[in-house]
């Protein structure tokens, strides 16, 4: 079970991101290991947050994470290195059993890096990069 993040802002979860409340009370993923959408959910939220998780960023361990800095945020990204990282990082999601297609484009006059995927979930459910709620974009605002 994992506490549940605030996707979509409201008058008790004003920041996206934070942990999601309930009348006052911190809400669960996975409660229930039998009810299908709630496991499906619990899975787009591992993804989620496995997706935004910078290679470096964690003090303990900084080899894990997405190669952003290195691979992304470059001057001429190689859309086959930065495929395969995204592929790895969604394969090795708990709850995802496999990666059918991971598709990378990168508009390079807006210098957004955009990402969409489809996998199956570890119960034969179908998941795709529009479950997380939002399009993955990597982006310079520089």
């Amino acid at each position: 079970m994992d506490l549940k993040l605030v996707t979509t802002v409201d008058a008790e979860n004003p920041v996206v991101g934070d942990l999601e409340l309930r009348n006052g009370q911190l809400v669960w993923l996975g409660e229930d290991p039998d009810d299908v959408d709630e496991a499906r959910a619990e899975t787009a939220q591992r993804l989620r947050v496995r997706l935004h998780f910078a290679k470096g960023e964690w003090f303990l361990d900084q080899r894990l994470g997405l190669p952003i800095w290195e691979e992304m945020l470059v001057k001429a990204p190689d859309l086959s290195r930065v495929r395969r990282a995204f592929r790895e990082a969604i394969a090795g999601t708990p709850g995802i059993e496999s990666v059918e297609s991971v598709e990378v484009s990168l508009d390079s006059t807006t210098r957004e890096l955009s990402v969409d995927f489809t996998a199956t979930t570890a119960d034969g459910q179908t998941i795709t990069a529009a479950d997380l709620d939002a399009p993955y974009i990597v982006e310079v605002t520089r």
